[in-house]
């Protein structure tokens, strides 16, 4: 595994921040961060699922080889407190995404959504209208974008990506949520997005060279769909996370979530910097093998998820298992060998 070990330093507002050691692969860049404050830290809150800080980045950035991808980045870390004084943590940028190119989606995919307006007879500003007719009206139009909005995926193109380029970030923020707020109104009111968090403002922008290796990542492709229209494209394995890419048909629902579920049956958590649910962190799971759920979005977030049925499933007598509440309910379910515990 090749890591390019090298020191980058900028500071502003009594915060220095340092990126060190990166490692890329053909699906993410990881590097190395550390925030050493002039002052101790507030007492910052830590998440309820990952016991780590809550803390995150205001940033933009990008890279070198393709100037169309998105700036905005997605700011989450995780991380930990060496001392009062100094916050570490691994960044991820999403490489696999910045090395897309949307352009004839975008152009198809706008085609396709004022088709669905013409066929319903009606105009975007009826969207807005907040009125049952109006709410029943957007119920349809969503359901019939839905329908259609998966097979457009093939007009995603993929990018070459180079050996060799350069990452460039640049924060404007770094946020900590503040032990034991209480939200109230009047804060949201005067703070907004800010209520409740302490914070550094400045300039910390980095250029950093990166070097692309893919020793590690294991790629099977798989390109199957059951009656429905709805299945995988390819699952992507690195060191650190496991990326399943869907596969949707002409006329499938693609309005859908995905599950995946360790050796023991356990939910593999999603990879938060991802900003989807098709990528998740693997590193002291056991993914032996791997089942992977394709289930309809709605009824997941109303009807299956929760904690209760996350963890412990290896102690759960049968029938009593989260796999036992989603097999009969997905659209599709694949269980893979990976022959490996990360």
């Amino acid at each position: 595994m090749y890591k390019r070990q090298a020191i980058y330093t900028k500071t502003a507002d009594g915060l220095t921040i340092t990126c060190s050691e990166v490692y890329a692969n053909s699906q993410a860049i990881y590097v190395t961060m550390q925030f050493k404050s002039d002052k101790p830290f507030p007492e910052t809150e830590t998440g309820a699922e990952s016991g780590t800080p809550v803390i995150d980045l205001d940033m933009t950035g990008g890279v070198d080889f393709n100037s169309e991808a998105s700036p905005v980045i997605d700011g989450q870390v995780e991380g930990k407190f060496l001392d009062d004084n100094t916050y570490a943590c691994i960044f991820r940028y999403d490489l696999a995404e910045a090395a897309k190119d949307y352009t004839e989606y975008n152009e198809k995919y706008n085609e396709m959504t004022q088709q669905v307006l013409d066929e319903m007879g009606i105009t975007l500003d009826a969207l807005d209208d907040e009125t049952d007719e109006g709410y029943a009206l957007l119920e349809e139009y969503i359901n019939k974008v839905s329908e259609r909005g998966g097979a457009y995926q093939k007009y995603i193109k993929d990018i070459e990506i180079p050996d060799t380029f350069n990452l460039h970030l640049d924060i404007t923020k770094v946020r900590g949520l503040e032990a034991d707020y209480e939200w109230s109104e009047a804060d949201e009111e005067k703070y907004g997005t800010d209520a409740g968090y302490y914070k550094y403002e400045g300039d910390w922008n980095f250029d950093i060279p990166v070097t692309v290796d893919d020793s590690q990542t294991e790629v099977l492709e798989l390109n199957d769909t059951n009656e429905a229209g709805i299945g995988l494209r390819s699952v992507i394995r690195t060191p650190y996370e496991l990326t399943v890419n869907e596969l949707y048909e002409d006329g499938s629902d693609s309005d859908c979530f995905m599950v995946a579920l360790d050796a023991n049956g356990n939910k593999l958590p999603y990879n938060d910097s991802a900003g989807n649910c098709n990528n998740f962190t693997i590193q002291d799971r056991d993914i032996s093998t791997v089942d992977i759920y394709i289930l309809d979005y709605t009824q997941y977030m109303d009807e299956l998820k929760g904690p209760d049925n996350y963890n412990n499933n290896e102690n759960k007598p049968e029938g009593q298992k989260w796999s036992d509440l989603l097999d009969p309910v997905s659209y599709t379910h694949l269980t893979l060998p990976t022959n490996s515990r990360v």
